[in-house]
């Protein structure tokens, strides 16, 4: 679960402790994604999209769009990971690199097709 105190929250759904927290530095208005290997996917206003353990809250890597993140993140079948920031753009990560691998800027415009960008 995500928080304006600048947490994300892993919550024991029988007994209702916390089981970790992450902070992400800063206003998290997103909810979290979950990958088909189980990683916990978020932004933060801060514009870093993190990438979570889901058993320990530790950061698996982070991905930096320099531009606030309000919008959650989707997964396609594939495990490519989409997100937008406020910069105006769609950011298309492959998680089989942690984030690191492909990393795709889309520029979305409202009524016309995504144009890609070089990452």
């Amino acid at each position: 679960m995500t928080s304006y105190d600048h947490h994300v929250y892993a919550i024991d759904t029988t007994t209702g402790a916390e089981v970790w927290r992450f902070n992400t530095g800063d206003i998290v208005y997103t909810s979290v994604a979950t990958g088909n290997d189980g990683s916990i996917y978020v932004g933060s206003r801060n514009g870093v999209f993190y990438s979570l353990d889901p058993l320990t809250g530790t950061e698996n890597w982070r991905f930096s769009t320099g531009s606030a993140i309000g919008s959650s993140a989707a997964i396609d079948i594939n495990g490519h990971i989409y997100v937008g920031a406020a910069d105006g753009f769609l950011y298309s990560l492959d998680n089989t690199a942690q984030g690191r691998g492909r990393q795709d800027r889309l520029r979305a415009k409202m009524g016309r097709k995504l144009k890609m960008l070089s990452a």
